[in-house]
Order: C-alpha cells, then sequence, then structure tokens
C-alpha cells in the first residue's frame, strides 16, 4: 500500500522538529508531517471526512479529486470571509480603544490652561454662576414691577 505524505506548514517555516501523524482522509492514507497537535490533526481530518461525504451525497458524479478541488476551495472562500470579518472587527476595536473613558477625560481635565493657577474650567462656572444669579434678581425685579404698576393706591402723591 502506498502511503501519500502531506507537508502541512506555512510559507517559509523550517522543517525542524516536525511531527508526523498517520490519516485516513477519502479512503486513502497520508502521513501528515507538521508542528500541530495531534488533536487539531484529528478534528481537521474529520471535517474534512465529513465534508467529502456531503460532497458525495450531493454530487455523486464527481470524482474524489473533483470533489477535493472543491472542497478547497470553499475552505479557501470561507478563510476568505473570516480573515475580512476579523480585519473589520480590528477596525472597530481600534475605535474602541480611541474613545475617551472616564479615565482619560479627568485626565483631560487636569490639562486645561489655567490663568494665574485657577483653572478655566472654574472660572466659567463661576461665570455661569453669576450669570444665573444675575438672571434671577432680573426676573424677580420684574414681576415686582409688574406688581408695583397693577397696584392702585387709594391716595395721589403729590
Amino acid at each position: 500500500m502506498k502511503i501519500n505524505q502531506i507537508l502541512l506548514m506555512r510559507v517559509g517555516e523550517a522543517m525542524d522538529g516536525k511531527k508526523r501523524f498517520k490519516a485516513k482522509i477519502a479512503g486513502k492514507d497520508y502521513t501528515i508531517l507538521g508542528s500541530l497537535s495531534a488533536t487539531h490533526l484529528n478534528t481537521v481530518v474529520d471535517l474534512v471526512n465529513q465534508q467529502i461525504d456531503q460532497l458525495t451525497e450531493l454530487a455523486p458524479e464527481l470524482s474524489n479529486a473533483d470533489r477535493c478541488v472543491l472542497m478547497a476551495v470553499n475552505a479557501v472562500s470561507d478563510q476568505l470571509v473570516k480573515e475580512k470579518r476579523i480585519i473589520a472587527l480590528e477596525a472597530q476595536l481600534a475605535q474602541l480603544q480611541e474613545k475617551p473613558t472616564p479615565k482619560t477625560q479627568s485626565k483631560q481635565a487636569d490639562e486645561r490652561p489655567t490663568i494665574n493657577g485657577r483653572s478655566t474650567k472654574g472660572m466659567i462656572a463661576d461665570h455661569t454662576n453669576i450669570n444665573q444669579s444675575l438672571e434671577s434678581q432680573a426676573k424677580s425685579n420684574l414681576t415686582h414691577e409688574a406688581k408695583t404698576e397693577s397696584t392702585e393706591f387709594p391716595f395721589k402723591r403729590k
């Protein structure tokens, strides 16, 4: 019986320390060389065999070679979709990491400009309080004047 060898490695990866893994894929024996665990490779082989079986049921007229090519095309397509999703999620994560948190907001408040050692934030708050106080005084004066104008006195002033 002839055993096929499959090299499972990434481009530029050295052959040092590779393990041999025996597998049966679509009825053929293979020896897979790679650094991945036996558990991982068993899972991969099981999924490959399941997908080949599904393709056999869907298209029995295809040869094993055609099924394997179709499965490889599907696998690469799925990989590209997942890589695109990863890129989108990484961009979303980067945006979320750029948003100021309460901690960075308080740090930014500490970095505000000061005049004579006093934060401009405090000055703005004081100015706002003064304006509110003046507005409330003006309103009370207006209501007092309106009451005075509408009141009729029983006697006339000279």
